[in-house]
């Protein structure tokens, strides 16, 4: 039996992407239109807990047996896919596009244009929560949440301070979280300064070159923060999505790099900062106005997009410039806009 959708969303890369589109779909369902999401390359416990905020007939298992009269598809995902649809529009955030529309604003602005409606929020509406006893013990009204990780294919996006800003904040009043893999450090190694003066960015760009060096004990480590795993403060891997929802919804401040964790804090409608370096703030930034992006703005960034020629890569870092544009951003600064915020 065929299933027939209004509208049909793939995308894929990462939670954070995932919470980018789902905006789009909010506002369909709340248009009374039949929407479905098929989210490629995204973890299944994530998958299973929007299953139960959504419903299986929006969080989609499989495109078989499904037509769709639009079909709304994200540069990120690439897999080939057979599925019936009348009109088909494509949305590829990148450094011009990026000037104008962040990724959850681009999508937003297709499904208006389709279904002009008047509803609009800054906060996902369907995500659920649960305030379980785990979660009242911490009294997360009065901590600052702080998430330190990144997945460790994307360790280049680690703030290396937040030991320091643990100390400024006192560690009574701190939350750490994340999952298995945030402070996972095989691939958060750069170049020293020697290396990079001595030869071009052609070399640095090859991962062969990085592990070479890695394995002669030539490169310097960067934001290793394994320890905080063991500290009473931290929890990782700790919580269910609907206790990390809820801790969120009710935590005094957040700070964290970006990342899906962040992404879901201003998704439902933490207050606080999201600290960028290579990635891009146009891109990325939380729909939530009450989620302040912070960066430092060098000539280099973003080298998400290969700005100036260098690049963000996956596996290995190969900036010249030591990741400056996040090992210059001083605790002082994070701690002002706290207090302002």
């Amino acid at each position: 039996m065929i299933k027939e959708y209004e509208i049909i969303v793939l995308v894929d890369s990462g939670i954070g992407n995932a919470i980018e589109a789902l905006y789009a779909v909010e506002y369909c369902l709340e248009n009374n239109k039949k929407v479905g999401i098929f989210l490629n390359n995204i973890s299944q416990s994530f998958q299973n807990y929007l299953s139960e905020c959504y419903g299986n007939e929006v969080i989609l298992n499989s495109l078989d047996k499904i037509k769709t009269n639009v079909l709304l598809h994200s540069f990120t995902y690439h897999d080939d896919f057979q599925l019936d649809y009348k009109y088909y529009f494509y949305i590829q955030p990148d450094f011009n596009s990026s000037k104008y529309k962040s990724e959850t604003e681009q999508y937003l602005e297709i499904v208006r244009a389709l279904y002009p409606s008047d509803f609009k929020s800054e906060v996902l509406v369907w995500l659920k929560e649960d305030f379980s006893d785990k979660v009242r013990a911490l009294q997360v009204e009065s901590k600052y949440v702080l998430y330190p990780g990144s997945t460790f294919p994307n360790a280049y996006k680690r703030w290396p301070h937040f030991k320091e800003l643990i100390s400024k904040l006192n560690e009574k009043n701190v939350l750490v979280l994340g999952g298995n893999d945030d402070l996972n450090t095989n691939y958060s190694y750069i170049y020293p300064k020697y290396i990079t003066k001595i030869f071009p960015q052609i070399v640095l760009d090859s991962i062969y070159f990085w592990r070479f060096l890695k394995k002669a004990h030539l490169l310097l480590p960067f934001s290793h923060n394994e320890h905080l795993k063991t500290e009473k403060y931290a929890f990782f891997n700790t919580f269910s999505w609907h206790e990390l929802v809820a801790i969120f919804k009710s935590c005094k401040q957040f700070v964290g790099n970006d990342g899906g964790l962040s992404q879901l804090a201003g998704a439902v409608g933490a207050s606080g900062i999201v600290l960028f370096g290579a990635t891009s703030v146009e891109k990325n930034k939380a729909f939530n106005s009450k989620m302040k992006p912070v960066n430092l703005n060098y000539a280099c960034q973003p080298c998400q997009f290969s700005k100036v020629g260098i690049l963000a890569k996956k596996f290995y870092i190969n900036c010249p410039y030591q990741i400056k544009c996040l090992a210059d951003l001083k605790v002082e600064k994070i701690t002002a806009i706290l207090n302002q915020l």
